[in-house]
């Protein structure tokens, strides 16, 4: 089962001109490093915030460690400081990528021949919603969004209601229009849902031509940002305005309202990806060199900044932000002294 990992120029009709911010400051961000879960030598990555600045991510134990090599899903409540292991059952390996406001917490574990999609509580307790899926966000109704093993591939998934009642979403019918082409067969992963229920992902279409960042909205699958020349192109956040954010090719995009904006990189970088937007138009992610080294930034005020340069990260270096909330605390991922960490950015400016 094919397992997606969700690791931007603006349109002048939403965004303040430049000079209008002219007089605004930067902002600027405290550095909280997450305790790690794991031996020293392990790994901590964040994956989401919300708007409790309460972050989930996922640690891998370090060789030599008890379950070498385990993943293991961490919960971390920046108000008690207290990080928690996410298990289900005996499962060793578990993984969350979502958390809504009221701490649902959207994930898997993985089973002996199947991973199953998994909703943890903050209060406590888990959830499965079938075998054979992955769940990737919730939002504030406890909507659910991923993928299930459809047979011949992953398609995108959505569990509704407080039973969570499971349904497939429609892929790509008919496929888009060439010069991009791939072999078959169809794809597709929901990676993010907003308050309103509208979803975004990624979708392959039936035939030989390629899909690319796709919107489900009321049933309805619609081609956002078709695969570029350069490469897949993924929808991997949006936010209540229906803003959405991704990866086409090898650069961070924008869609609003219809058009779709190149975010570019930062200076002297090759590539770029956007994780999450927020409500105020604030966007995360990753920029990349020639050689593969990663920055986190943060797109602010109509410019993309190094989330380095924002914050005193002393020996630290934020290599992707994953999330940003509504006061604008962002959840990142770093390297210190060589091994990986997962960070809580608050923003005080």
């Amino acid at each position: 089962m094919k397992k997606v990992l969700p690791t931007s120029l603006l349109a002048a009709s939403w965004i303040v001109s430049a000079a209008a911010w002219a007089g605004h400051p930067l902002p600027k961000y405290a550095l909280i490093e997450i305790p790690s879960i794991v031996a020293a030598g392990g790994s901590m990555s964040a994956a989401a915030i919300n708007d409790r600045d309460e972050v989930v991510g996922n640690a891998t134990q370090p060789d030599g460690a008890p379950f070498f090599g385990a993943a293991l899903a961490f919960f971390y409540q920046h108000r008690s400081g207290a990080v928690n292991q996410l298990t289900f059952g005996s499962e060793q390996n578990s993984f969350a990528f979502g958390i809504n406001d009221q701490g649902i917490i959207a994930g898997y574990a993985e089973t002996p021949d199947l991973p199953q999609a998994v909703l943890w509580s903050r209060i406590g307790g888990a959830e499965g919603l079938g075998p054979a899926s992955i769940a990737m966000a919730v939002n504030e109704r406890g909507t659910v969004v991923g993928n299930f093993d459809c047979d011949v591939a992953d398609c995108a998934a959505v569990w509704s209601g407080t039973t969570h009642v499971f349904a497939s979403l429609p892929g790509l019918s008919p496929p888009p229009p060439p010069p991009y082409c791939f072999a078959p067969p169809p794809q597709s992963n929901a990676l993010a849902i907003n308050d309103k229920g509208h979803v975004v992902g990624w979708a392959e279409a039936v035939g030989e031509c390629a899909g690319g960042a796709v919107e489900w909205r009321d049933g309805n699958i619609t081609l956002l940002v078709p695969d570029a020349a350069s490469g897949s192109s993924v929808a991997n956040g949006l936010n209540d305005q229906d803003d959405v954010v991704g990866v086409s090719g090898d650069h961070a995009f924008l869609y609003h309202r219809g058009r779709v904006s190149d975010l570019g990189t930062l200076p002297g970088d090759a590539s770029s990806s956007a994780n999450a937007i927020n409500d105020d138009g604030e966007i995360v992610g990753v920029s990349q060199d020639v050689n593969g080294n990663s920055r986190a930034f943060v797109y602010v005020n109509g410019r993309m900044y190094d989330l380095n340069s924002l914050a005193d990260t002393g020996s630290v270096t934020l290599q992707e932000a994953v999330g940003i909330n509504s006061q604008g605390s962002i959840a990142a991922s770093g390297t210190r002294d060589g091994q990986q960490y997962a960070y809580l950015l608050k923003r005080v400016r």
